[in-house]
């Protein structure tokens, strides 16, 4: 039997519709480095080599962040301007006002993040009562997020 891994498929997903951002939810709300160490530090912005710097330094496990690592870099790396996210679910609409996550971007584009500038508006939007509120709220953020792709 085949194993299909889901962080490189929306990587890959992401990069045939020509999404700007990949946006990656997982368990944590920021990628960590040194994990469980006195020298643990969450990381905010980081450039695309720090984050392969990171990757050869074994900061992440195989079947854990790695993949989510190598999905973003490998997203950013075959396009022009584009970032990748990661954060957990909880926290995505914190992340997308660069208030937490990882986000994972070109040096230049970096740059630009750290000097106040974002793409796209997020539009708050609570559903409660629902059961499809959750994926209501997400699809309203992605919106208006432009070029990026819910996966």
């Amino acid at each position: 039997s085949a194993v299909i891994e889901k962080d490189l498929t929306a990587g890959k997903m992401a990069e045939d519709t020509q999404a700007d951002e990949l946006i990656i939810l997982t368990s944590v709300d920021q990628v960590k480095i040194n994990l469980g160490r006195d020298n643990e530090e969450a990381l905010g912005e980081i450039s695309v080599e720090n984050a392969k710097k990171y990757m050869e330094e074994g900061h992440f496990g195989e079947y854990n962040m790695l993949p989510k690592l190598s999905a973003s870099v490998s997203f950013i790396e075959k396009g022009e301007g584009r970032s990748a996210l990661i954060t957990s679910f909880d926290k995505l609409g914190e992340a997308l006002k660069g208030k937490t996550g990882t986000k994972i971007s070109e040096e230049i584009r970096l740059k630009c993040l750290q000097s106040g500038y974002t793409t796209g508006k997020m539009k708050e939007v609570t559903d409660e009562g629902k059961s499809d509120g959750w994926l209501h709220f997400l699809r309203c953020m992605c919106d208006n997020v432009p070029g990026s792709i819910l996966v």
